[in-house]
């Protein structure tokens, strides 16, 4: 009757629909939809749509199950039942895609919900895929920690990845959490009967050490004398390792005790597993300490990259004289993406801390080839049989590197030993590419992105500034880890939809957009660091620890110059790689061996800063300041970034300058466009400072003459050594150019200056002049620095350059009362 009066009525339809669904099937159901479909799909409570899904697939008609599910779905994305009813569908037909995606869904509409974790986990677990399995479980794990069946299934799939080891932690967190678990118990107690490992082979005696060491007197210079470093690692047939580490160290200053008050082991949780299996003191007195050991419980992971975690070690209260025992295991789970590649690099120096024994162990099965590059030790001594094959480094006694502002980085002056799986880069570079070539996936939305933004360009060099600002400004830079567990990039097509990656998506993406205008581009390895923190790289071995960060290279196309070009640098120019990545050595990976190149420094006039201020000083001392700058480089990339936003420009500026001059005001500012990335910044700004002078008395002294950033306040920082015995990084080369124009109050002239000073050396230039006719001062000053480092023996000689720029700039500039004020 109500749908005689009205036909349309969607509750009564609904109804109607439910009724005959229940007592003819979903068909019957079916009959009345058909004219009103849209808005009666929408109607259909999850219950009913379930119940016509069952009736289908018991028809076999799969295909309509799947349409009222989805569309179910749809309006009630966070229903269990429906979700489940998909996901079971997708089994029974062995539609793995649409499973997996259903797995995720239902653990981002159930983000707070273990059970949700631990379905994706058994899927995994179902089809043999360990990893991914185990990558689950720990989602599950790290909401809801206290949940023993999570922990004992981890230790399951650790068993199958072959981890017996972390297994076994698992096994025990569970039964920790459930004590009631007899056939548990009992299965680890066999485990354990028949668990040995490195840490009981290659563990070295340390009674004699520590009996000696307390006896002994040691020089309080340094905060604490490494006695053993012991270190050994097994590799296993699939790439993966175990890593056994022994430590032991000797308190000999305060120094010391603030270093080792807590000890940390860093790793990345859910790849790899970390277990602290001994950490005590040794006092002078005899007695030996515990230390609290927490191996740290798995935190909430966010997207798919690892959570790099630590087991930490808190010590008890230390003395000087102590002796700190440490050992710990750490495994590889699981590979890591680049598969069965091994690579290490072991130090066998510290910077303040001297070293009495140092030891190296490698362990290998015998058909795996290792490639060597050791620097200030012998060679290994080396042993096989049919089972492995071993070689060990055992280093005595090093003198600790002292520690120098401005030193070069440890790796470059320290013993070492590298190994890689690789022995050269034609043959690392062409594993990597085919890691990664699948990445370089176009979509039909990046070509008609390309052609609309190379639409009437010519040349290659604009169509590459095109795609490249594109990149910069449009894809969000996200800066994920960039280790050996986090260097896979997505494919490009994933990238432009969603619209954000980090160095290496970004890289990924340049390539493939360019290879749509018949443009050559290659992705780039590099190790990013600032040019004080960058040292002489040493790429006799291929190792993926030399590199942190991935650009892109377009070769030479006939113009004579090949480019490099970073993606993350957001607000440089197609023609300006950032600072961090000047000087730097760099494979670019090609799909046919690799090319090992050199990325020249930038020269000083490309990161310059020049300045032009013109000075009034009134009767009161006030002032007006009017400044024009002209930046390039990171000087350039600065003022983008800091004045993107054009209302906040005076505030900002008024806060720079209340730092030198306290109330200052502006009155005006101007700035260059910054949205031009390849061009320098300009700034015009006009200010009002109330307190420019003190006239109170006869005489006054000017503020310091310094450029907007003060590039010239460091330099007497960096030659406070009267020698040295390490090299000085200055950092990238880099020009200051200041002209300042004063006009003093009326009454008053200059008493004293600073003299005239010209100097030339070999890693830098510095120019200072002033001027002064009556009541006007004129200053000039340019200081650049040539090199990026001074070498050890050439410090002397830069350091007078240093010294003397340092006397110049702290010397003040005097004024004094000539006369009444007219």
């Amino acid at each position: 009757p109500i749908l005689k009066s009205d036909p349309e009525s969607r509750p009564a339809l609904t109804i109607r629909a439910d009724i005959l669904s229940r007592r003819f099937g979903s068909r019957a159901a079916n009959s009345i939809r058909k004219p009103r479909e849209a808005w009666l799909d929408r109607e259909l409570m999850p219950a009913t749509r379930l119940r016509l899904a069952r009736e289908a697939r018991r028809t076999g008609d799969g295909e309509e199950a799947a349409r009222l599910i989805d569309q179910g779905l749809a309006f009630f994305g966070t229903h269990y039942d429906l979700r489940q009813a998909r996901l079971e569908l997708a089994l029974a037909r062995d539609d793995h895609a649409t499973a997996r995606a259903q797995l995720e869904m239902l653990s981002a509409a159930h983000p707070d919900e273990g059970w949700a974790a631990m379905k994706r986990a058994e899927y995994f677990a179902d089809r043999r895929e360990w990893t991914e399995a185990l990558s689950a479980i720990d989602d599950a794990i790290a909401i809801a920690p206290d949940d023993e069946s999570y922990h004992s299934r981890r230790g399951d799939i650790l068993l199958h990845l072959g981890r017996k080891s972390p297994a076994l932690d698992a096994f025990d967190r569970a039964l920790a959490l459930e004590v009631n678990q007899p056939k548990l118990r009992q299965y680890v107690e066999l485990m354990r009967e028949s668990e040995s490992g490195l840490d009981e082979e290659f563990r070295i005696p340390i009674e004699p050490i520590v009996e000696a060491a307390l006896a002994a007197t040691d020089d309080t210079e340094h905060p604490a004398r490494i006695l053993l470093d012991n270190t050994a690692v097994e590799i296993q047939r699939d790439g993966t390792s175990t890593r056994y580490h022994q430590m032991l160290a000797k308190i000999t200053n305060d120094q010391g005790i603030r270093d080792f008050d807590t000890y940390r082991v860093p790793y990345a949780f859910g790849e790899q597993w970390v277990k602290v299996t001994q950490a005590r003191v040794h006092h002078a007195n005899g007695r030996v300490e515990e230390a609290q050991i927490r191996n740290r419980a798995p935190v909430k992971r966010e997207g798919e990259y690892p959570v790099w975690s630590s087991a930490w070690v808190d010590l008890p209260p230390l003395e000087v004289g102590d002796v700190i025992e440490i050992e710990y295991r750490q495994e590889d789970l699981s590979q890591s993406f680049f598969g069965d590649y091994f690579g290490d690099r072991v130090l066998f120096a510290s910077v303040n801390y001297p070293r009495d024994r140092s030891t190296y162990t490698i362990v290998a099965p015998p058909e795996r080839e290792l490639y060597f590059n050791y620097v200030g030790v012998d060679a290994p001594v080396e042993s096989r049989d049919d089972a492995r094959r071993t070689w060990r480094w055992d280093v005595g006694a090093k003198e600790a590197v002292e520690w120098e502002p401005g030193m070069k980085p440890l790796q470059e002056m320290a013993p070492r030993v590298e190994v890689s799986t690789f022995r050269d880069w034609d043959a690392f570079a062409t594993w990597y590419y085919h890691l990664i070539r699948k990445q370089f996936e176009s979509s039909p939305e990046i070509r008609e992105k390309v052609r609309q933004l190379t639409a009437g360009l010519e040349t290659d060099r604009e169509k590459i500034r095109a795609v490249y600002e594109f990149v910069v400004t449009d894809v969000r830079y996200i800066a994920w880890e960039f280790g050996v567990h986090g260097f896979k990039p997505y494919n490009a097509s994933t990238i432009f939809t969603r619209r954000f990656g980090d160095c290496k998506d970004k890289a990924t993406l340049i390539c493939t957009m360019l290879d749509e205008v018949d443009i050559e581009a290659y992705p780039v390895l590099i190790y990013g660091a600032q040019g004080e923190n960058r040292a002489a790289e040493d790429f006799t071995l291929p190792l993926v620890q030399h590199f942190n960060h991935c650009i892109a290279y377009v070769p030479d196309d006939g113009t004579g110059e090949s480019l490099y070009v970073d993606g993350t640098a957001e607000f440089h120019g197609v023609h300006q790689l950032p600072m961090m990545d000047y000087g730097a050595k760099v494979l670019v990976v090609k799909d046919d061996g690799g090319k090992v190149d050199d990325i020249p420094w930038n020269t000083p006039e490309e990161r310059e800063v020049t300045e032009h201020v013109k000075v009034t000083i009134a009767e009161d001392g006030s002032a007006v300041v009017e400044q024009e700058n002209r930046f390039s480089g990171d000087y350039a990339v600065f003022m983008r970034s800091r004045f993107e936003i054009e209302a906040q420009r005076a505030t900002i500026l008024e806060r720079i300058f209340a730092e030198r001059f306290p109330g200052t005001t502006v009155e005006d500012v101007t700035m260059s466009p910054l949205d031009d990335l390849s061009g320098p910044v300009s700034l015009r700004v006009r200010l009002s400072v109330p307190n420019y002078l003190d006239l109170s008395g006869n005489t006054a002294k000017l503020p310091p003459v310094r450029d907007l950033f003060s590039s010239a306040s460091n330099i007497g920082g960096l030659v406070t050594r009267p020698e040295r015995e390490h090299d000085l990084n200055l950092g990238n080369p880099r020009r200051s150019q200041l002209t300042w124009e004063i006009q003093l109050p009326p009454g008053f002239r200059v008493q004293h200056v600073p003299e005239s000073l010209g100097l030339d050396g070999e890693h830098g230039e510095y120019r200072f002049r002033t001027d002064h006719d009556g009541n006007k001062l004129k200053i000039e000053r340019v200081l650049s620095f040539e090199k990026p480092r001074v070498r050890s023996h050439e410090y002397p000689d830069f350091k007078r350059f240093a010294d003397a720029v340092e006397r110049v700039r702290e010397e003040q500039i005097l004024l004094e009362r000539v006369g009444e004020v007219d």
